[in-house]
This record gives structure tokens, C-alpha cells and sequence, in this order.
């Protein structure tokens, strides 16, 4: 996963041990994106989650 930093306050949640990958944005922008797909910038109060199936 690559993460952007537009913004000021944000969270990331990605412990090797878990399954599930968060970002949640509090302030600002943050741009999220996973290998070969679409960049997606987050708004205030949104949450981006990627489950890795392996």
C-alpha cells in the first residue's frame, strides 16, 4: 500500500500480523493507492481499508 500525506492528521493501522490495513483521515487530504490500482485522495472523516487475502 502507498500513502500520500496531503494533509495534517491522519491514522494508519498496519501491523503485519493483521489482516486488515486502515487510514482514516481526520484533517487535510491523504492519497491512498495499492499496486496497479487507481490513486484514491481521501477526504476529512473518510476511511480506507485494504484486507490482504494472504
Amino acid at each position: 500500500m502507498h500513502i500520500e500525506v496531503l494533509g495534517t492528521q491522519f491514522n494508519v493501522s498496519a501491523y503485519n500480523e493483521d489482516h486488515a490495513h486502515h487510514v482514516i483521515l481526520v484533517e487535510g487530504k491523504v492519497e491512498v493507492g495499492l499496486p496497479d490500482k487507481k490513486k484514491q485522495v481521501m477526504q476529512p472523516n473518510q476511511q480506507f481499508t485494504y484486507e490482504d487475502k494472504n
